[in-house]
This record gives C-alpha cells, sequence and structure tokens, in this order.
C-alpha cells in the first residue's frame, strides 16, 4: 500500500531561477546533464556572462546590470500596452 509520504516525489527546481518541470521558463526549458539542479535556460545564461566576462574590455556588472532593467523595462513595455501612457518619451 503506497501511503501519502511515499507518492510525493521531490520536485525539481532550478537553483538560479526557480523554475521546476510542472512550471518550465518561457519557451521551455531542459534540465543540464550533469547539473541536475541546473535548466537549460540559466545555464545559456551563465556561459554568455562568463563569455562576456572573459573577452570584454573592462567588464562592468554594475553598466551590466543597468542596460539588463532597461533592456527588461523596454520589454515590459512591449508586452503590455496599457503601461506605455505613463512613462515619458
Amino acid at each position: 500500500m503506497e501511503t501519502k509520504k511515499d507518492s510525493k516525489l521531490p520536485v525539481r527546481t532550478c537553483r538560479v531561477c526557480r523554475c521546476t518541470d510542472p512550471e518550465p521558463c518561457r519557451g521551455g526549458c531542459a534540465w543540464v546533464d550533469d547539473k541536475p539542479d541546473l535548466c537549460t535556460t540559466c545555464y545559456l545564461m551563465i556561459d554568455a556572462l562568463a563569455e562576456w566576462y572573459m573577452n570584454a574590455h573592462w567588464p562592468s556588472f554594475a553598466q551590466l546590470r543597468h542596460e539588463l532593467e532597461t533592456v527588461i523595462a523596454t520589454m515590459a513595455l512591449l508586452e503590455d500596452p496599457t503601461r506605455r501612457s505613463h512613462v515619458r518619451p
């Protein structure tokens, strides 16, 4: 007989973005083979950041964060046209 405790399997969760099998990243993701707690979306981002850091002349995480926040804000405006009226041109 299976008990309630036995039927509850642990949910695999990404250590970076906290996605799970039932709730994956937008556009979908999978699990990195040799890292069971890292999804492919986050792995690709980490890989891209590592490459940027190794190749940039003067890598500045503060400036990168500022640019990322700008891009995210722009994307939010594109996804929700009602917010456009609250932003100055």
